[in-house]
């Protein structure tokens, strides 16, 4: 089943099969060696009408190597695909496209989108508060031409997170900043510092608290499954008790396991992935989440194709 340009909106809560069946033309595309770049494919392809291929130009083979034909990738721009039935995020990624945007600046306007929405709660600010209260953001987005990476995680007091992490791949040599050091640079990079905290977010944290703080991810802790933190490492004499936590004492479910990740590919093939989350409902302070690591949130390579996963 194809994934073809004009799908605008694909509302499936199974992420992993949207991101197989939207990227798997085009990293599937096989084209015969020593075939000239602008090549088309043959009729009977899979991958639906013909379009132009394009190649990317990186030399990744070591030196000496016998030169081989990098992968040629059929055009499939543009698209934009991402996690979730947040049609609202496809549109505004899908309308940078249509205007001759980049596939960097379509994944960033859906993440905006979604982060100004609160899509669902579990994007942008108040919403999932942390074990103090705060609400704090994780994102990446990734480059598929030259790999950059930007990432902020635990970001605290910004709520454009996504905003922040493209400041972090255009602007710095590195690849993720964090806590409140992230925050010092998104204010420099002329982000408004504010609160992330609502009246929603705050009451999720009283309820927790009013249930004794259960379920939380601590562990291995005394009394971790009875009362709220702090707790006290334990001591020998404790070690076997029942109420040191463990993972089986956590609150993963459909509304506490997942955020926005979003592919796009533009009209010139390039690819963009990226994500924002404001991260797992009752996380321990301080946790930067797994959506905003290179590799694991989200990857692009224009060689290859894209991909975004979190929760």
């Amino acid at each position: 089943m194809p994934c073809y340009p004009n799908w605008k909106a694909l509302p499936h809560e199974n992420f992993w099969f949207i991101l197989i069946v939207c990227l798997l033309p085009v990293l599937a595309a096989p084209v015969a060696p020593g075939s000239n770049e602008e090549a088309l494919l043959d009729d009977d392809s899979f991958l639906g009408p013909h379009v132009p291929a394009f190649k990317s130009s990186r030399d990744d083979s070591p030196a000496g190597a016998s030169e081989q034909p990098a992968p040629i990738l059929p055009n499939r721009g543009p698209l934009v695909v991402h996690t979730w039935p947040w049609t609202q995020a496809t549109t505004a990624a899908f309308n940078v496209l249509e205007n001759s945007g980049t596939a960097l600046d379509a994944v960033e306007a859906g993440c905006i989108k979604c982060q100004e929405d609160q899509c669902d709660g579990t994007v942008g600010y108040g919403g999932s508060p942390d074990s103090e209260g705060e609400v704090t953001l994780d994102a990446i987005i990734m480059d598929g031409v030259t790999q950059d990476t930007g990432a902020v995680g635990c970001l605290r007091r910004v709520k454009n997170a996504i905003g922040v992490a493209r400041k972090v791949m255009e602007h710095t040599a590195h690849s993720i900043l964090v806590g409140d050091k992230a925050t010092n640079f998104a204010k420099m990079m002329g982000f408004q510092e504010e609160s992330l905290s609502t009246p929603h977010s705050d009451q999720q944290h009283a309820q927790w608290r009013n249930q004794h703080c259960q379920p939380n991810y601590f562990r291995d802790l005394v009394n971790v499954t009875k009362t709220c933190p702090p707790y006290a490492p334990p001591g020998r004499a404790e070690m076997s008790s029942p109420n040191l936590g463990s993972d089986e004492n956590l609150e993963i479910d459909l509304n506490n396991h997942d955020t926005l990740g979003i592919v796009a590919i533009d009209y010139d093939g390039n690819m963009a992935a990226g994500t924002t989350s404001n991260g797992a409902r009752n996380k321990v302070a301080g946790r930067m989440g797994d959506a905003a690591v290179p590799g694991a949130g989200a990857y692009a390579d224009n060689k290859w194709g894209a991909a975004a996963a979190t929760g």
